[in-house]
């Protein structure tokens, strides 16, 4: 595939206003600029001329005692010169992390430009790092604001502001609708359908920002989620929860049929994923609930199955007792050949012993951000001023839930117990109600070991929500699925049709 590479289309107006902060060591979280800038556009998209303006600007969220408690930072692009501007759709985009800013659906998934992937995966990817002109973002129909939540990117958490408040799955949520609900208002767009858009940990968030939005006057048209992990506890494999490995299965059918070591190599993907799904809910999952207790008759020939999907042989499963983590199948996958695959994206190999491991297509967003708040937005911060994830997370954040048999809340700095319910799915069944044209749509790369096709199916056949208003899809990529330039034409047209309820 021969890739194209466009020069940066021109900057026509640029209007700065800002209050620059020279934070030092003793003032880590002061944020480094308050205020915006603006720049004018143009470009085409999905084959037809935009005229955008992108805007950085800030948003200040307060505690419930009304006092500054973060400012958040987003880049939004709206295009100039429409009917019915304000009532155009509008996309508030996230990443994941726990928390992590927006870069990585900015600059290889939805910005104007687009970090150059390779769609080969054996090639070197960078440095260096280049973008391109994004043909296929959304900007023809809906106005696109990619958020960047407390302590990423540009945004701060303020004095007033509580660090255990907005590393938590509820308070995160609770400042970013907050934003969602200024910046609609700052900019008289409340008629406009608003969508949130969330990958990863993000599509948590995006979940119980519907929910959070149900109880306002004006209540979400729809939540994109993807690689999603809002039914967390099946997609995270905890011991001795069986579904959680069955829910999985498919995923190391589709890994190992990619890779040429599927006993149905002359099957479609789609076909050997669908028959291990069906496998994996069925016999597969019986067996597992039965442990111990399962004839070793039926155990053996679950495990001969379970090696015609994987690759990985009978004896191996049998020796695992028929349970295999994920991290163990990137290992055994392509033993023989001394390569470990990827978790984010099980194309890319690496040397077994290899310290950096299989390379990730989206290595170079850090690069090519920085390159473009300097050159398409004028910013010229220095690069340790945007945080590509807020500090900390990893071992502080408070993913919620409740640890009482009431159900009733605690605080966000609460021991939870291990009885603990992280109820995310639940949490978007009031935007259903509140809003008869509610939809949700799940999408999921089919080679990611993180977030994975079986629990995306599961959830989108919870009981509790209507089937006629949940999209599924699925695409050839890992957890960064969007970053497949072979994909990303179809996946900007599904979200087209799902904007447009064809």
């Amino acid at each position: 595939m021969t890739i194209r590479h466009f020069a940066l289309p021109p900057v026509l107006v640029v209007v700065v206003t800002v209050s620059a902060c020279a934070a030092s060591a003793a003032e880590a979280e002061t944020p480094p600029f308050s205020g915006s800038v603006t720049t004018m556009h143009s470009g085409v998209f999905n084959g037809e001329r935009v005229e955008y303006t992108a805007i950085l600007d800030d948003t200040i969220v307060t505690n419930d005692a009304g006092e500054a408690a973060a400012r958040l930072f987003a880049t939004s692009y709206i295009r100039r010169n429409v009917d019915g501007a304000g009532s155009r759709p509008v996309i508030f985009i996230w990443s994941g992390g726990p928390s992590a800013s927006s870069q990585t659906l900015h600059m290889a998934g939805f910005g104007p430009r687009r970090l150059v992937v390779p769609a080969d995966v054996t090639a070197p990817i960078g440095p260096p790092y280049e973008t391109e002109h994004n043909e296929h973002t959304l900007l023809d129909v809906a106005d696109l604001v990619f958020v960047d939540p407390a302590n990423t990117g540009f945004s701060r958490i303020l004095p007033a502001g509580k660090e255990a408040q907005l590393y938590s799955a509820d308070g995160d949520a609770a400042s970013i609708a907050q934003f969602m609900r200024t910046w609609l208002a700052k900019r008289d767009r409340g008629d406009s359908p608003a969508y949130v858009l969330g990958s990863s940990y993000g599509s948590i968030r995006a979940a119980l920002v519907a929910g959070l939005f149900a109880d306002s006057s004006n209540p979400l048209e729809g939540a994109i989620l993807f690689s999603q992990g809002v039914n967390l506890v099946e997609t995270t494999q905890r011991s001795n929860n069986v579904m959680g490995y069955a829910t999985n299965l498919s995923q190391l059918a589709a890994i190992a049929w990619y890779h040429g070591r599927s006993g149905m190599q002359d099957r479609p993907v789609g076909e050997v994923i669908d028959e291990a799904e069906a496998f994996a809910m069925g016999d597969y999952l019986t067996a597992l609930a039965q442990g111990r207790f399962l004839p070793d008759s039926e155990k053996r020939a679950i495990a001969s199955t379970l090696a015609k999907m994987t690759g990985i042989g009978a004896d191996a499963w049998l020796a695992c007792d028929l349970v295999m983590k994920k991290t163990q199948f990137r290992r055994e996958l392509l033993a023989d050949r001394g390569l470990v695959v990827g978790a984010t994206d099980a194309r890319y190999t690496a040397p077994a012993d290899s310290e950096t491991g299989p390379a990730s297509p989206t290595r170079g967003v850090d690069e090519v951000q920085l390159e473009h708040m300097r050159q398409f937005l004028g910013v010229t911060l220095p690069k340790e001023e945007y945080r590509g994830f807020a500090p900390g997370t990893g071992n502080r954040w408070d993913y919620g839930g409740t640890s009482t048999i009431d159900g009733s809340e605690l605080a966000p700095d609460t021991v939870r117990s291990v009885f603990a319910d992280f109820d995310y799915p639940g949490a978007i069944g009031p935007a259903f109600e509140a809003n008869g044209d509610f939809r949700i749509m799940i999408a999921t790369g089919i080679y990611d070991l993180l977030t994975t096709v079986g629990p995306a199916r599961l959830l989108a056949s919870h009981p509790g929500y209507p089937g006629d208003r949940v999209v599924l899809r699925e695409y050839a990529g890992g957890h960064a699925f969007y970053s497949n330039p072979e994909e990303f034409e179809r996946l900007a047209d599904d979200i087209r049709r799902f904007i447009a309820r064809r």
